[in-house]
């Protein structure tokens, strides 16, 4: 990348991935405190709506208790049931004082409000049920057990307990439960509108960021594209204007020997002095381009190849680099001539394809394979690479040479680059690569023309 271009297209980048990093950890962290506010409340209210449930059963075991104590008095049972029974009047007593405290904090314009405390409402009678209960366990706790009085408190309990008291705790659970599937719809309509307000986020990040900066980065590739075309063009326009100082060296030369031949020194001292500014110019159109290289992606030369030499090069390579010892690898091939190709992108053709066969093998198989095979065939070279690893899905198939593909992240985090990368150079090699994919496995056919020595 140009070095004047490079620095602000980076700020511009990291400002615009920052802001788009915040709005999604602002949504993120949005919902996340919803979500456990809400999920709290849904538990407050699971744990409501089992206190009033217990109150029910309570205010009946509250009345069973006193029954039988009431008809056994003097009985050696007795006292387990006033322990019972002074274990249920607590429970139920805090039991209310909680429940209260949330009617009074939350619902005062509810029927939860008005059923606890209207004229005869759930508080009243609760305190009078709980006082009567008090006053029938001070009968034995004092010593002096009146019977009478003590039948009375116990019918008078009984009476409550059936007379209405147990159809209003009954009401009160039905209110709880009514209220919450409300705490829950709230809940679900929250996670409505922080879904509707992410996506309405992300859109706005693709107008307002991503297409920009897209766009900032299509101009500016456009850009440097348009300059290495014209780096490219300059050096070879260069290359061509080197022969002319080393045409003008050689003349000179040619000159200076004539005079010497004819006995002309002042020709061929003329000649000479000549000579220095031509070998400067000449050094300066070198340095030249020296630089414009430094600059500019050279061209990949040819050179002698021969092609099995080059698979077992590249197996080896890929197998020092992921340390195999899970695939076997086969090579098969009948070449027995060498050609003339640009070798360094045939190795980088292999090497990728015979990596992804290694990091994608299948690990359920007891035996993993991989079979090169190289042949000739109407001055076309054909490379065959099998393995019975785990494939491509067949949804994936139609990206397969796209940019920024994965088909197994599982198994391995690459940059989706690499069979992208092959393409481009199978084209830049004029061949062709086609994937037939195979029962247990893949097979990549790679197709080029070699120009045979």
């Amino acid at each position: 990348m140009d070095r004047s271009l490079k620095p602000s297209l980076n700020l511009s980048l990291t400002l615009r991935y920052s802001v788009a990093l915040i709005f999604i950890l602002f949504i993120l962290f949005s919902t996340y405190l919803i979500n456990m506010y809400n999920f709290s409340r849904a538990e407050h209210d699971a744990r409501i709506i089992n206190i009033s449930g217990m109150q029910r059963m309570l205010s009946q075991r509250v009345a069973l208790m006193v029954t039988k104590i009431a008809e056994n008095p003097n009985n050696q049972k007795t006292q387990p049931y006033l322990e019972k029974l002074e274990g249920a009047q607590t429970r139920m007593r805090q039991n209310h004082e909680e429940l209260k405290s949330r009617i009074i904090s939350e619902s005062q314009n509810s029927d939860l409000y008005q059923l606890y405390f209207e004229d005869d409402g759930i508080d009243s009678q609760m305190q009078h049920y709980l006082g009567l209960a008090s006053d029938f366990l001070k009968l034995y706790k004092a010593g002096d057990y009146n019977a009478e009085k003590a039948g009375s408190l116990s019918n008078e309990i009984t009476f409550i307990a059936a007379d209405g008291f147990l159809q209003k705790l009954d009401r009160a659970v039905s209110l709880y439960e009514k209220q919450a599937p409300g705490n829950l719809q709230n809940l679900r309509t929250y996670e409505i509108y922080f879904f509707v307000l992410g996506v309405l986020v992300l859109i706005s990040e693709v107008l307002l960021i991503f297409r920009p900066m897209v766009r900032e980065i299509v101009n500016k590739t456009e850009t440097l594209s348009n300059r290495n075309k014209e780096l490219t063009e300059f050096s070879y326009r260069i290359s061509h204007d080197l022969r002319a100082p080393i045409r003008s060296v050689l003349g000179l030369v040619g000159i200076m020997e004539k005079a010497n031949e004819k006995g002309d020194r002042e020709k061929a001292d003329e000649a000479f002095r000549k000579i220095k500014p031509a070998l400067m110019n000449f050094e300066r159109l070198v340095e030249d381009i020296i630089k414009l290289n430094k600059m500019s992606v050279a061209d990949i030369p040819e050179e002698e190849v021969f092609i099995p030499a080059v698979i077992d090069e590249s197996v080896k390579a890929v197998e020092n680099i992921l340390a195999n010892d899970k695939v076997q690898i086969v090579v098969n091939t009948d070449i027995q001539h060498s050609c003339v190709m640009q070798k360094l992108l045939l190795r980088q053709i292999l090497e990728n394809l015979i990596s992804n066969a290694i990091k994608y093998y299948d690990p359920e198989k007891e035996v993993s394979k991989l079979e090169i095979s190289a042949h000739e065939r109407d001055k076309k070279y054909i490379i065959s690479i099998i393995d019975n690893g785990l494939g491509i899905p067949e949804d994936f198939r139609h990206k397969l040479f796209q940019m920024f593909q994965r088909f197994h992240p599982q198994k391995s985090f690459g940059s989706g680059l690499g069979l992208y990368l092959v393409k481009q150079s199978v084209k830049a090699l004029k061949g062709d690569i086609r994937y037939v994919p195979r029962p247990d496995g893949s097979e990549f056919i790679l197709t080029f023309p070699g120009k045979n020595i």
